[in-house]
């Protein structure tokens, strides 16, 4: 498996690429985002879009990330992810590498029921583990 972090050139290239790998996650949403809200984050540098590929280079597991920085910590977020879940446990390796090399002092996944689910399974590399912290719940005022 080959890890590739896309450029914002990238991104703007293969708009339609990027939005394809996308679709699939952005159906679980809770519309908090549309997936050109996703792509003009990408394409403005302020997400990053990470792929994973097999030998042949076909795309196994897309995901995008962001940094936060809140009061008194910096948290890199999964906003989404598709693909393969064995696949996405290696490169949550390798993303939470990159939040460790970049100061994050967490990453963190707002999602549905299965993110706990999947996530409590993996052994990361780190040794450290998910712990449910709080859960994000949604009441629509419209309808």
């Amino acid at each position: 498996m080959t890890t590739k972090i896309l450029t914002i050139e990238d991104c703007k290239t293969h708009r339609e690429a990027v939005r394809d790998w996308l679709a699939p996650a952005m159906e679980h949403s809770a519309g908090e985002s549309t997936i050109d809200d996703i792509l003009d984050k990408l394409e403005t540098g302020v997400a990053l879009c990470w792929l994973w590929t097999n030998e042949k280079e076909i795309p196994i597991t897309v995901a995008v990330t962001e940094l936060i920085q809140y009061g008194r910590k910096k948290v890199c977020h999964i906003i989404t992810t598709t693909g393969d879940w064995k696949a996405a446990h290696e490169a949550h390796n390798i993303m939470e590498r990159y939040a460790t090399d970049v100061g994050c002092d967490s990453v963190m996944v707002w999602g549905r029921s299965g993110w706990g689910r999947e996530l409590t399974k993996f052994n990361f590399d780190s040794g450290r583990k998910y712990e449910q912290s709080y859960v994000v719940l949604e009441m629509s005022l419209k309808g």
